[in-house]
C-alpha cells in the first residue's frame, strides 16, 4: 500500500493546485508543420454548419505524427484530431462512417502513444481543452475558455468550462484524501478530521459550480447540437492506408474523469451493481494511464473508512464528507434528467454519450454512495430533499460518478 500519497500523486501527473487537469497548461497551438490541423480546428464549426466536414477534412495534407516534439504538443494534436474525427463520424449518414487516412493514421499513432483510444474522451474534451483568459488567477469560470468546440456557441463553451472548474476545485479534495490516508499510518486523528472537513468543503464547491450549468448552457441546445458529437463510436472505419479497421468505442463521459473514482476509492465507497461497476472499470481505459494507475492502486484498499469508524467524532465528519459526494451525485442526476432524459421525453433506456443506459447507471452510483452514510445523515438528506426519492420514476434513478455522463 502506498504510504506517501502526496508524492505518488505528483509522480503520476496530479497537480496540487489543478488536480487531474493537464499541466503545464495545455498548448494553444501546434508547431508550424502541423498548422493545417490547427486551422481545421478553427474552421470546424463552419464545416459542420455547411455539411462539409468530411470533404474539407479529406483535403488536409498528411502529417507525420512522429515529428511531434513534446507531451504538450501530443495532447494538443490528440485534442484537435479527436474533434475532427468525431465531427466526421457524427455528420456522416453512413451506418459505418469512414475516417480518412490523413486523420486516422496520425490520430491512432498519437492515441497509442498517450495510452487512450482513438475517440473523443474526457481527457481531451475537458482536461486538455482549456486556457486562462487572464495571465493570473485561478482556473475558474470567467477566467477560462475552451480551445476547440464543435459549434462555437456559448452553450458548448460553458458546458466544457463548468467541467474544467469542477476538475480544478476537486484538487483540494484529492489532496485532502491523500493526506488523510497518510495520517492513518501515524494515527493522527486530529489531522484526519481536518482533512475530512477539506473534502467536505471542496465537494460542496464542486456542487455549487455544477448548479451553474444552466446559467449559459440551455438543455435543448445541448441535447440537439452538442451531445451528438460526444456520442459513442459504433462500427467506425479507420482507413490506415492499404487496410481498414472497424472499431466501436464509448463516447466522451464524465465517468472517464478520475475525480470521483479517486474519492470513492479513498473514502471506501464501493459500487457493487455488476453492470455499473464493470462500466466504471472499463472507463479507466479511457483515462490518461497515470490517472488510471492511481485509481487502481487506491482500489486495492483504503484504511480511511475503517479508521474513521473507530472514533465517533471521525465517523461523524467522515459521514458528512460522504454526504457531500452523495449530494453532488444527486445534483448531477437532476441536471442529467433535465438535459437528457427530459429532452428525450423521459423514455426508458435513454443512452448516455458514454454508451450506458442512463437511468440504471445513475441510480446505482448514487445509491451506493448513500449506503455509506449513517442513518442520521440519510435522514438529514431526505428531510432536505424529500422529493428526490419518490414520485417521478425517472428521478428515482441515478448513475454516474462525476459531471454529466452524457
Amino acid at each position: 500500500m502506498v504510504t506517501d500519497w502526496k508524492f505518488f500523486l505528483v509522480e503520476h501527473g496530479v497537480d496540487p493546485d489543478y488536480g487531474f487537469l493537464l499541466t503545464p497548461f495545455p498548448e494553444v497551438s501546434l508547431s508550424s508543420y502541423f498548422a493545417p490541423w490547427d486551422q481545421a480546428a478553427l474552421h470546424l464549426p463552419e464545416w459542420i454548419e455547411n455539411g462539409s466536414v468530411a470533404e474539407e477534412a479529406g483535403k488536409l495534407p498528411f502529417k507525420d505524427p512522429g515529428r511531434i516534439s513534446s507531451k504538450g504538443e501530443m495532447e494538443r494534436a490528440m485534442l484537435v484530431l479527436s474533434f475532427l474525427g468525431s465531427a466526421i463520424v457524427h455528420t456522416s449518414a453512413d451506418a459505418s462512417p469512414l475516417i480518412p487516412r490523413n486523420i486516422s493514421v496520425p490520430w491512432r499513432y498519437i492515441a497509442t502513444r498517450l495510452g487512450r483510444p482513438p475517440v473523443l474522451s474526457h481527457a481531451s474534451a475537458v482536461l486538455a481543452n482549456w486556457k486562462r483568459t487572464g495571465n493570473m488567477g485561478v482556473v475558474s469560470l470567467g477566467n477560462i475558455e475552451p480551445l476547440v468546440t464543435f459549434t462555437r456557441t456559448d452553450d458548448e463553451k460553458w458546458f466544457y468550462m463548468v467541467t474544467v472548474e469542477i476538475e480544478s476545485q476537486a484538487a483540494e479534495a484529492i489532496a485532502a484524501v491523500a493526506l488523510a490516508l497518510e495520517y492513518t499510518t501515524t494515527r493522527n486523528s486530529e489531522n484526519i478530521l481536518q482533512q475530512l472537513k477539506v473534502v467536505r468543503n471542496a465537494v460542496r464547491m464542486m456542487t455549487t459550480t455544477l448548479k451553474r450549468m444552466k446559467e449559459k448552457c440551455d438543455p435543448s441546445v445541448f441535447y440537439s447540437s452538442i451531445r451528438p458529437f460526444l456520442s459513442s463510436f459504433k462500427d467506425v472505419r479507420y482507413d490506415l492506408g492499404g487496410r481498414t479497421v472497424t472499431e466501436s468505442w464509448h463516447g466522451g463521459s464524465a465517468a472517464q474523469s478520475a475525480v470521483l473514482q479517486f474519492l470513492d476509492a479513498g473514502m471506501g465507497i464501493e459500487h457493487t451493481e455488476p453492470k455499473s461497476s464493470a462500466y466504471m472499470k472499463e472507463m479507466l481505459n479511457y483515462m490518461p494511464p497515470q490517472h488510471a494507475t492511481i485509481v487502481r492502486k487506491l482500489k486495492q484498499g483504503s484504511p480511511l473508512k475503517d479508521y474513521c469508524r473507530s472514533e465517533s467524532t471521525l465517523q461523524f465528519f467522515y459521514d458528512k464528507a460522504v454526504e457531500t459526494i452523495h449530494d453532488f451525485r444527486t445534483e448531477h442526476f437532476k441536471i442529467a434528467h433535465e438535459y437528457i432524459i427530459a429532452q428525450a421525453k423521459a423514455e426508458e433506456g435513454v443512452i448516455g454519450t458514454g454508451g450506458t443506459e442512463l437511468s440504471s447507471f445513475l441510480k446505482s452510483m448514487r445509491d451506493d454512495t448513500k449506503k455509506k452514510v449513517t442513518k442520521l445523515i440519510t435522514l438529514f438528506t431526505l428531510k432536505q430533499h424529500p422529493n428526490l426519492f419518490m414520485a417521478n420514476p425517472y428521478i428515482n434513478v441515478m448513475k454516474n460518478s462525476f459531471l454529466l455522463q452524457i
